[in-house]
């Protein structure tokens, strides 16, 4: 949910595009960019973040993978880039729909296009 809401402020339609980077966070990482157990607190963490970290950055998220056995894949940078521009608390800073849909992440995936 993005923080103009959790504050329960006006809102538009980029709260739908904090809502698209937070599900694309978890698709490409495998789970969500917050977690928390009430809206508070999620707030809370969202305006305590100093910003969106991938597991692939994170010397200690990778040693943990190692001692578990497992393999980080890293998440492709434009990919990140479209995540971190859709994850902005402040609406005004996040990416408008123009930019999300012209964004080389998107114009690289195979997500079918209607014709020009």
């Amino acid at each position: 949910m993005a923080p103009e809401i959790l504050r329960y402020e006006k809102y538009d339609a980029k709260a739908d595009l904090w809502s698209v980077g937070a599900v694309l966070y978890e698709m490409a990482v495998g789970k969500p960019p917050f977690r928390a157990t009430n809206h508070i607190e999620l707030l809370k963490k969202i305006d305590m973040s100093k910003g969106i970290k991938f597991p692939d950055e994170d010397p200690q998220a990778q040693s943990r993978a190692q001692a578990a056995g497992e393999d980080l894949k890293p998440v492709p940078s434009d990919v990140k880039k479209l995540i971190r521009s859709l994850l902005k608390r402040i609406p005004a800073e996040r990416c408008s729909f123009d930019d999300f849909f012209g964004s080389t992440a998107m114009a690289k995936s195979k997500f079918p296009r209607p014709a020009p």
